[in-house]
C-alpha cells in the first residue's frame, strides 16, 4: 500500500472517529436526561449537570483527533 493511500485512509478514519464520538456523546446526553428525569432524587440532577459542564471540553478534545479544527 502506498503512503498517499495510507495517509488518505488514516485521515478519513480519524474524521469518522470524531463524528462517531460526537454522536455517542449526544446519545449519552439524551440517555442521561431520561435517567435523571425518571427519578425524584435531586442529587442526580446536580451530578448530571456537572457532567454536562464537561461536554464542551470533550467536544474540543474529540476535535483534535484528526489534527484539523472542526
Amino acid at each position: 500500500m502506498n503512503e498517499e493511500l495510507k495517509a488518505t485512509l488514516k485521515k478519513k478514519g480519524l474524521g469518522m472517529a470524531e463524528d462517531y464520538l460526537k454522536m455517542m456523546l449526544d446519545d449519552v446526553d439524551e440517555l442521561g436526561k431520561l435517567l435523571v428525569e425518571s427519578t425524584e432524587n435531586s442529587f442526580d440532577d446536580m451530578a448530571f449537570q456537572g457532567v454536562l459542564m464537561f461536554k464542551g471540553e470533550l467536544v474540543k478534545l474529540i476535535d483534535t483527533l484528526d489534527g484539523e479544527e472542526g
